[in-house]
């Protein structure tokens, strides 16, 4: 995930289910929290919050009603046509968060509210 600021300032999401979703440690953290390395563990971060294992989140973590606000849209470019998912404000928004997949994932794996434990939907949220 990347993200890009529309204003010089840190990045930041709006808090959502923040008890559920709680940093376990920070490792470490550079650039005033803009770059911040966290304790990640599987089992912890993904399973244990799936009813099934990287297929279905546990319902507590996740919130649909953001679907609303939710686009497929697709950019015209020189080089070709580029399919991609926006949630929310696509003008004067700010913050973007890119999702870039590798071999066997989608453009709509990182809208997906239900996989890995939740985390996609939390951010969409």
């Amino acid at each position: 995930l990347f993200s890009c600021l529309a204003h010089s300032q840190t990045p930041s999401l709006k808090p959502f289910k923040d008890d559920l979703f709680a940093y376990p440690g920070t490792l470490s953290s550079e650039n005033n929290g803009a770059y911040t390395v966290v304790d990640y563990r599987e089992l912890r971060d993904i399973n244990a919050r799936d009813k099934v294992p990287e297929r279905r989140a546990q319902a507590q973590y996740v919130d649909t009603g953001v679907r609303k606000v939710q686009q497929d849209l697709l950019l015209k470019t020189d080089a070709g046509n580029i399919r991609h998912v926006a949630v929310g404000r696509t003008q004067g928004a700010g913050i973007i968060v890119l999702y870039l997949h590798g071999q066997g994932g989608s453009r709509k794996q990182g809208v997906d509210d239900f996989t890995f434990g939740g985390n996609f939907n939390r951010i969409k949220n």
